[in-house]
């Protein structure tokens, strides 16, 4: 039996569970359908911290790195998925999460847009059903945490930066990722939540925010 175990202790983000992913086996050309339809590119690379080496990744749009507020060390060495990998499950996170601190989050690259163009978007990539099923999932579990908090229709609640390209582009990616494994379950630690304050579209608010 195939177990993927997932440590959720010091939060994650798209760019880190894909790596994570990517460490632990799966293949980064099952990743070419999104590029294809979001013009994105992945940089697939390694870094060192404190002696132990993770995969990184970025998602490119328009040759720009889509997620500004990850620093992945001076030893990172981009390059394209055609890259071959080594599989080291560690992927550390950069900061720690028990005190008060301040985020910055980028609006992302690319159009922002509404919960029924991204689950469109996810249907026009050719993906395995059981992918495209967990990726409308997963839009749908954000769209309606989205609809509550702004009093919206689902249909046509609007996405800021989770509607960006280098946002799907992490969403679609991890479940790409993850269907290669092949995992027969998955087990996971309480995903950290974090604290402070977060700067976003709607302004600064405390973390964990009350939308997505």
């Amino acid at each position: 039996m195939k177990t993927l175990a997932f440590d959720g202790r010091t939060g994650a983000s798209g760019d880190m569970l894909i790596g994570a992913l990517l460490a632990a086996g799966a293949d980064a050309e099952v990743l070419s359908p999104i590029e294809d339809v979001l013009d994105v590119t992945y940089r697939i690379g390694e870094t060192t911290k404190n002696g132990i080496r993770a995969t990184t990744v970025d998602v490119l749009v328009d040759g720009e790195d889509g997620d500004h507020t990850h620093d992945h060390d001076d030893d990172h060495h981009g390059h394209t998925h055609d890259h071959e990998h080594a599989h080291d499950p560690t992927h550390e996170h950069g900061h720690e999460h028990d005190h008060s601190h301040e985020h910055t989050h980028a609006e992302g690259h690319g159009p922002n847009r509404t919960y029924a163009e991204c689950r469109d978007i996810v249907g026009e990539m050719g993906l395995p059903e059981a992918v495209e099923a967990d990726a409308k999932a997963v839009f749908r579990l954000l769209g309606e945490a989205e609809s509550r908090v702004h009093g919206t229709d689902l249909e046509e609640t609007h996405f800021h930066e989770v509607g960006a390209d280098d946002a799907i582009a992490d969403i679609v990616g991890a479940a790409l990722l993850f269907d290669d494994l092949d995992a027969d379950r998955v087990v996971t630690t309480p995903v950290a939540a974090g604290g402070g304050e977060a700067s976003m579209s709607h302004g600064v608010y405390p973390v964990p925010t009350p939308a997505v």
